[in-house]
């Protein structure tokens, strides 16, 4: 059985690319993206940006929903200057 892979983490990467340079995106694409799509590509945080934090799944994987957690405080500032990024994963063999 082939191992399945969720890749996450800060890629400090709008994907789709947006301002990033050209150099960085095509390394990101060469090395995760084609092995690993982003199941939080388009995503925006409750601040309408898109993120730069991202879950990536290999392709025997299929997101069912992605969402995010915010970074604001109630009283003042942020938890964190990224909001979460979530989502619920199944196998892609699921019904077969």
């Amino acid at each position: 059985m082939k191992d399945r892979v969720i890749v996450l983490g800060d890629f400090n990467q709008r994907i789709p690319p947006k301002w990033q340079k050209r150099e960085m995106w095509e390394l990101l694409d060469h090395n995760v993206l084609k092995r690993f799509p982003a199941a939080t590509q388009g995503l925006h945080g409750p601040d309408g940006k898109q993120t730069i934090d991202h879950i990536c799944l290999s392709r025997d994987l299929q997101k069912q929903e992605c969402g995010v957690l915010s970074n604001l405080r109630l009283n003042d500032g942020n938890v964190s200057d990224h909001f979460g990024v979530t989502c619920s994963v199944v196998s892609g063999d699921v019904g077969l």
